[in-house]
C-alpha cells in the first residue's frame, strides 16, 4: 500500500548566478508519486531551446544537469520545464542545478557553463512503488511532440488548454507522437492514462 505523501518544506532561498545567455528565475520542487517534480524557470537573454538533462543522486543531493542550445539572434523569453526524479527515501535534500550551453541543437556539447542555483527540500515521507513516468519532448515545441512511453502502456492522452478546458482528446494511435500543429502559442496541459497510473505535463507551444 502506497505511503501517503505528506507537506513538502522548501527551505532558504535559491542561490543564483547569472550567465551570458541564461538566468535561473525559480527552481520549485514537488512531491509527486515516485519522487520529486523539479520546476525550472529561466530567462533567456539571447533566445535559447530546452535540449536535454540528467540528474545524479548521490545520498541526500541531487545535481540536476539541463542543457539548452542557444543563439545570439532570437529575442529574450522565458521558459519553464519540468524534470522527475525518482526517489525512494524522504528527509532533507539539497538539489543543485547547473546550467549549460550548446552551440548543437540536436546534441548537447557543454559549449559554456551557465549560472547554478540550489534549492533545499525537506519531506518526512517514503516515496513508494517508483514508476517510470511518460516523458515529453521537445518542450517548448513548435507543434510535435514526442511522449518516451511504452505504446501499450498509454490508455489516452487529454490536451487542456490553460483555461482548464478539454481541447482534444486521443484514445486511438498508431506512434508516440502528438500533433499540435493546429493550436496556438501558449501553455497546454496534457494528461497522459497509462497502466500504472495518470501523470499530467506542463508543455509550452511556441513558434
Amino acid at each position: 500500500m502506497k505511503t501517503k505523501l505528506l507537506l513538502l518544506f522548501l527551505l532558504g532561498q535559491i542561490t543564483l548566478s547569472n550567465a551570458q545567455n541564461i538566468a535561473i528565475d525559480q527552481i520549485t520542487p514537488t512531491i509527486v508519486d515516485g519522487g520529486i517534480n523539479v520546476n525550472l524557470l529561466v530567462t533567456t537573454f539571447n533566445g535559447a531551446g530546452y535540449l536535454s538533462n540528467s540528474y545524479e543522486v548521490t545520498g541526500n543531493t541531487i545535481n540536476l544537469s539541463v542543457c539548452y542550445w542557444f543563439s545570439a539572434i532570437l529575442p529574450v523569453f522565458q521558459m519553464s520545464n519540468d524534470f522527475f526524479i525518482p526517489l525512494t527515501e524522504g528527509g532533507l535534500y539539497t538539489i543543485n542545478v547547473r546550467i549549460f550551453h550548446s552551440a548543437s541543437t540536436t546534441t548537447c556539447d557543454f559549449f559554456s557553463a551557465g549560472p547554478i542555483g540550489t534549492v533545499v527540500l525537506l519531506s518526512n515521507n517514503t516515496f513508494e512503488n517508483v514508476k517510470k513516468q511518460p516523458e515529453l519532448f521537445p518542450n517548448p515545441t513548435s507543434g510535435i511532440i514526442e511522449i518516451n512511453f511504452e505504446p501499450n502502456e498509454i490508455n489516452a492522452i487529454q490536451i487542456w488548454d490553460s483555461m482548464g478546458r478539454l481541447i482534444k482528446e486521443i484514445k486511438e494511435r498508431s506512434t508516440n507522437r502528438i500533433n499540435l500543429s493546429d493550436l496556438t502559442n501558449g501553455i497546454y496541459w496534457i494528461k497522459i492514462a497509462t497502466s500504472s497510473g495518470n501523470s499530467v505535463h506542463k508543455v509550452i507551444i511556441q513558434r
